[in-house]
């Protein structure tokens, strides 16, 4: 098992608000044809977004992946709490490539509101 640290990177443009939990995610995205495999997650409940915040995170006994796969973290700023996405979330909507090997100490997870 290994570590992986970052930050979520909110954007500068972001709205002050409160978002009742922030979900990090690192998932197995190897497979097109199915879903992907989650593999390490970590929350942060009660979360103040001001524009430009930077959430670090730690997410610990993140398994290795195989050498062919490819993972991915993802980020959900989660304003109503209710594991959806509702107007005014903030998700990542990119592709944040994570190591499938080794610890990880700067992986920078953007975020866009939607």
């Amino acid at each position: 098992m290994r570590t992986v640290r970052g930050e979520v990177v909110f954007p500068h443009t972001a709205q002050p608000m409160l978002a009742r939990r922030l979900v990090i995610e690192i998932s197995d995205v190897s497979l097109a044809d199915t879903s992907s495999v989650l593999l390490a997650a970590a929350e942060i409940p009660e979360l103040a977004i001001e524009p430009g915040l930077r959430v670090p995170f730690t997410l610990a006994e993140v398994p290795e992946g195989a050498p062919s796969a490819m993972l991915a973290a993802r980020a959900h700023a989660d304003v109503e709490g209710s594991g959806g996405f509702s107007a005014g979330d903030l998700l990542t909507t990119v592709h944040v490539p994570v190591p499938v090997s080794g610890n990880v100490d700067r992986l920078e997870v953007p975020v866009t509101p939607i």
